[in-house]
């Protein structure tokens, strides 16, 4: 099977009082690094956690997680580089 790149675009978005061991809603797209194609359907989780959400059809999603934590992403069984939330 071949294998994916991708590129991932995390929007964050910040409350001006927002404490850091606070949930933050953190928003992205994630696309293909080759074609800049929307990849629907990639899970993303917080990475030892059971907090997960999966990306829409225009691969985009929205997931809570504590600054510092771990997002990992996977799709079709592959396993991307992780990114830590701010």
């Amino acid at each position: 099977m071949k294998r994916f790149s991708i590129v991932i675009t995390v929007i964050l978005m910040f409350s001006v009082n927002a404490l850091s061991g606070q949930n933050r809603q953190i928003t992205g797209t994630v696309t293909d690094s080759r074609t800049g194609t929307p990849l629907p359907y990639v899970t993303v989780q917080v990475k030892g956690t059971t907090t997960g959400s999966t990306t829409s059809e225009q691969g985009r999603y929205s997931i809570s997680a504590k600054s510092g934590n771990i997002l990992a992403f996977s799709f079709n069984g592959h396993y991307f580089a992780p990114f830590a939330s701010l």
